[in-house]
């Protein structure tokens, strides 16, 4: 259970809900027709203040994805895969997002964008992908991380389709580290001194005017950290 941020009076709970909870609210979404298969479904509940009663305001609809979808074929490249292999696939790797309908008076508080990026969190498997026609009039799909794929040409009667990889999210001001950017460490779990060392005595034979700290401002202390060390032997090989 998590508690939302509002400027509402009381609490909003989002958490896991069942099929009744969403049908209270499905007379509000645009499409009359239910989802075919369900594979999860999480609510948004406020609790007002000084009562025990609360009301569901928010649901979202995780199901399994069809089997005909050109856009997410076209997404990620199923269109050379056999078809007991891309039914394989779609049943391990991919859950759709079907629905998501917030009351008409708890609307324009952010509660679609919550419930999506929630799920998002969740990583019930590696794609999540979503198609709505109302995409282009509220982009909380976009604000909660997904990738929008418009249909070309863009038509304003076809859905747009938005794909997320949960295995290429990371957090925000991080840069994805690859092997070669990696520090070599030994088994207890320093950095490779050795080598480091041995390129420095390497550096020095070849200029041996150059003193160990020639270019480096005074120390205050010295100290044998292998940061230290660290610090001095980088500072030859610059």
């Amino acid at each position: 259970m998590r508690i939302l941020k509002s400027i509402l009076p009381g609490r909003l709970l989002l958490h896991r809900g069942r099929w009744k909870d969403y049908l209270v609210l499905e007379r509000f979404h645009y499409r009359s027709a239910r989802p075919a298969t369900v594979a999860g479904v999480w609510i948004v509940r406020y609790c007002p203040p000084r009562s025990p009663t609360a009301s569901v305001v928010a649901a979202a609809v995780l199901s399994y994805p069809t089997l005909a979808c050109a856009a997410r074929e076209e997404a990620l490249g199923l269109c050379e895969l056999a078809p007991r292999a891309r039914i394989s696939f779609l049943n391990r790797s991919v859950r759709t997002i079907s629905r998501v309908v917030v009351h008409p008076a708890f609307r324009s508080l952010g509660l679609a964008q919550q419930l999506v990026g929630h799920i998002l969190r969740r990583r019930p498997c590696r794609y999540i992908e979503a198609m709505a026609l109302m995409a282009r009039a509220h982009r909380f799909f976009d604000k909660a991380g997904m990738r929008r794929y418009e249909p070309a040409p863009i038509d304003p009667a076809r859905p747009v389709y938005f794909l997320f990889d949960c295995r290429k999210r990371r957090r925000k001001g991080s840069r994805p580290r690859t092997r070669s950017s990696q520090p070599p460490t030994t088994p207890s779990g320093r950095g490779d001194c050795g080598a480091r060392k041995g390129r420095v005595i390497q550096a020095l034979s070849e200029n041996p005017a150059r003193t160990v700290l020639a270019s480096e401002p005074p120390m205050r202390r010295r100290s044998s950290s292998p940061y230290f060390r660290q610090y001095c032997w980088s500072s030859l090989l610059a």
